[in-house]
């Protein structure tokens, strides 16, 4: 019986060495980490973290070109308000007969006719031309051209003849013809229709 029980004991011996020995691979295998999981993560952390800062740095310098972004913005919205000032898209012949005779008024100068001529289409634009024939002194015609040259639109003065008409008692009186062509933006919808004709 002692010789069982040796047998027992070297046999129990043996398997919880065994037994040992396979749960540590067991550990080695599925739990235990030296280290190289760890520098996989910090890896992929690092990438993300620079990722993170190249879109951080490009989102910065949207941000600080906003500005100067926006201050080219509105200096284009005050250039093209100027050019409607200048260039207005609802200007009508009414509207040039009425500044040329507000301008007539002014200067003294004796409007004898006014002809509205037929508009012509030019691109963007359409020129809005009138026929004048007037006569004044020296001084009310170069006021007249003066104030014609200084109206907030852009009013041009075309094949302009002036010549010597009468005496009179207040000096030499000037006779002036010429046109006078005002000018009015055309948007898309109407840069291709054919130019209205004067009423």
């Amino acid at each position: 019986m002692e010789a069982l029980i040796d047998k027992i004991n070297n046999t129990a011996r043996s398997i919880f060495l065994l037994a040992g020995i396979v749960l540590v691979g067991f550990y080695y295998s599925s739990y235990f980490n030296d280290g190289s999981t760890l520098d996989t993560q910090i890896e992929a952390i690092r990438q993300e973290t620079a990722n993170s800062e190249r879109e951080l740095e490009a989102a910065s310098k949207v941000a600080s070109e906003k500005a100067k972004f926006q201050e080219e913005v509105n200096v284009v919205s005050e250039q093209l308000k100027a050019a409607f000032v200048y260039l207005p898209p609802t200007l009508e012949l009414q509207d040039v007969i009425k500044r040329i005779s507000n301008e007539v008024r002014y200067s003294g100068v004796n409007l004898s006719k006014i002809t509205p001529l037929k508009s012509e289409t030019k691109g963007f634009y359409e020129e809005v031309p009138v026929r004048i024939e007037a006569e004044g002194s020296f001084q009310q015609v170069a006021t007249f051209l003066a104030a014609i040259a200084r109206v907030d639109r852009i009013i041009s003065i075309r094949n302009l003849e002036l010549s010597r008409d009468r005496v009179t008692d207040f000096g030499v009186s000037i006779r002036m013809q010429g046109q006078l062509v005002a000018y009015r933006y055309l948007d898309e919808n109407r840069a291709g229709q054919s130019p209205a004709s004067p009423k």
